[in-house]
């Protein structure tokens, strides 16, 4: 007997899978961090993600708080200031 087309629930389908390093600005009015950008930390199950800002100040956020922010991910650039 195999579950396999209940393996995957259809609420997951939308979530949208975050990469660690991956640099992403909050998005969420009712958020103090709303418009900051920050990396992917860790990924927690239940959907929610951990981000790290540039201040090395921490955040957990739901996917839905979460954009992009199309840098791409790079080991040096994101704590350089302009």
């Amino acid at each position: 007997m195999s579950s396999t087309p209940q393996a995957s629930p259809q609420g997951k389908v939308s979530m949208q899978k975050w990469t660690i390093g991956e640099v992403v600005i909050v998005v969420d009015p009712d958020s103090p961090c709303n418009g900051r950008s920050g990396r992917v930390t860790g990924l927690i199950q239940g959907g929610a993600v951990s981000v790290r800002f540039a201040d090395w100040t921490y955040g957990m956020f739901d996917s839905r708080q979460l954009k992009r922010s199309g840098e791409r991910p790079r080991d040096a650039g994101l704590e350089q200031s302009t």
